[in-house]
């Protein structure tokens, strides 16, 4: 019975602390992208982000200026703060790629844009995938 108890506490311990995945919608023109976010609470309270994407295309394929895509958190509930750089990342010869970040929100939209650098300190592109990852 004990080792029920321990597995059961286990298990829930396990689905409170990691969340997802988060399967990102696509922009209309990026129909084959897909994306999924995992999060994961850390023991300092911040939330631990791990996307994955696929069939996505080339940054200089979906603008112009572009050169690498950034990934971007807006807190929910939190007026006044605006999209926060989380990261760079670059897809690879098959269209795939990743990145891990963090963020001390928990309760926050999730973007990806395509940007002519990764240290855009506000989006310029549009946004072409997203979802909303809530506790």
């Amino acid at each position: 019975m004990r080792s029920f108890q321990i597995l059961g506490f286990s298990a829930l311990f396990l689905l409170s602390a990691c969340a997802g995945p988060y399967v990102l919608e696509s922009s209309p023109d990026l129909l084959a992208a897909q994306g999924a976010l995992r999060v994961k609470s850390t023991k300092n309270g911040n939330s631990k982000l791990k996307l994955e994407v696929k069939h996505l295309a080339q940054p200089e394929k979906v603008s112009a200026s572009a050169k690498t895509f950034v990934v971007w958190a807006v807190p929910q509930n939190s007026p006044g703060i605006a999209a926060q750089n989380l990261g760079a990342f670059q897809v690879d010869d098959d269209l795939q790629g990743s990145i891990e970040t963090m963020t001390p929100h928990h309760q926050f939209e999730f973007f990806v844009t395509a940007e002519p650098k990764g240290d855009v300190g506000v989006p310029t592109g549009r946004k072409l995938m997203w979802t909303a990852v809530k506790p």
